[in-house]
């Protein structure tokens, strides 16, 4: 019996380490297969990449819809920043597409306007991943990027602004110039008749306050399309903090004809005559010389809003399409492309002005804006009677 059990000890023993041998050359086996899959997946991210690059440059260089948008250095630049928010890792059906491929992706449609299942063919994926991942990038940019690029000048910056409009037609003391576009929509399910405009089609409205340089300094984008102007100005927090006079950083006055004029931002009509926001007179036969020169020097100076909604517009032709998004998906998008408008020009890349077509210009064009009546109080009258008598000195 005594040597039985050895035996079968010894059987035993074969066996359980037989058994070991086999699942440590499983597992080894499978270490092995994990190791060549990761490797095959870091090739196969560094192939997406390489193709979100080459189909970028396609896209840009060849496409006539979205010939350089964005210069090779600034699709970099926006991947890198990008992509700790963008990027997914792998799962267990393999690898997901890489940053270059989101953002070449997101990019082609937003220059380009075309509905996404032609996006999907375009880049070889389902029409509801084209779908997702645009709005992922378009979301990322507005929380990431937004707020570096998006920003009202203080300081020096400031400084410089009033400067370069002053150099415009001698108009003193200007920071910016605010207008509002109009984003035209598919009539959402719910509330339609608000989203509907004067201008007879369904649309969200984007307010705009651009700089010197044509950078948008303040955005303002979501309220329906049958909001006037003015109405926008009065809700968002840039009108806000200009009727609190907590906007501008140092808020400096200039001495102009023995009247303190604080820094403004110029409006049309639509806008109220504020103590920082002026506006022209009203359009009148009787109109005096005065006041003729007082809206021709305003208007030099604002029609840098109405040249920087154009390029917008002609760069992200998306913005001229009827958007199918939901209202609520549609403002990450905007927001973008306003981003990506003060990353373009900010970095000298090149704006054609064949993108400014019969289009873009029929997007912009507007029905005369109902005269806005209010007037903030005797030092709102002051300050401009101040800047006629100095526009007069000027030839």
């Amino acid at each position: 019996m005594v040597n039985d059990d050895t035996e079968l000890d010894e059987s035993t023993a074969l066996l359980l380490f037989a058994l070991v041998e086999f699942v440590s050359s499983c597992m080894e086996s499978q270490r092995m297969m994990r190791q060549q899959r990761r490797l095959r997946y870091l090739r196969y991210a560094e192939e997406q990449r390489e193709l979100g690059e080459i189909m970028f440059l396609l896209h840009t260089s060849l496409d006539v819809t979205t010939v350089r948008r964005l210069n090779k250095e600034t699709f970099k630049y926006v991947v890198e920043e990008l992509r700790p928010y963008i990027e997914k890792s792998s799962n267990n059906n393999g690898p997901t597409f890489s940053a270059e491929w989101r953002v070449a992706m997101t990019l082609y449609r937003l220059s380009s306007g075309i509905p996404f299942n032609q996006t999907a063919n375009q880049f070889g994926c389902a029409k509801s991943t084209a779908c997702t991942v645009y709005h992922e990038v378009c979301e990322a940019i507005e929380s990431v990027l937004m707020p570096k690029f998006i920003v009202f000048p203080t300081g020096q910056e400031l400084q410089k602004n009033i400067e370069k409009f002053k150099m415009k037609g001698g108009f003193p003391q200007v920071v910016g110039a605010i207008d509002g576009t109009h984003i035209a929509i598919i009539a959402p399910r719910e509330q339609a008749q608000d989203y509907y405009n004067r201008k007879e089609y369904y649309s969200i409205v984007l307010q705009g306050v651009v700089d010197a340089n044509g950078l948008f300094i303040d955005t303002f984008c979501g309220m329906p399309g049958s909001v006037n102007d003015a109405r926008v100005f009065s809700i968002s927090n840039f009108g806000e903090s200009l009727k609190t006079g907590n906007l501008f950083q140092p808020n400096i006055e200039e001495d102009v004809n023995g009247v303190q004029v604080p820094p403004l931002i110029l409006g049309d009509g639509a806008y109220p005559l504020l103590n920082n926001l002026m506006r022209p007179f009203p359009n009148r036969l009787n109109k005096q010389r005065e006041q003729s020169r007082f809206n021709y020097k305003l208007s030099q100076c604002r029609v840098v809003v109405e040249h920087a909604f154009g390029r917008l517009k002609g760069r992200w032709r998306i913005l001229l399409k009827r958007n199918e998004h939901e209202t609520q998906k549609l403002r990450p998008v905007v927001q973008a492309c306003c981003t990506l408008h003060n990353i373009c020009t900010s970095n000298g890349v090149p704006y054609q002005h064949a993108w400014t077509d019969d289009e873009v210009n029929a997007s912009l064009s507007c029905q005369p804006a109902r005269v806005n009546q209010i007037v903030e109080g005797p030092r709102a009258e002051q300050i401009r009677s101040a800047i006629i008598a100095e526009l007069m000195k000027v030839d």
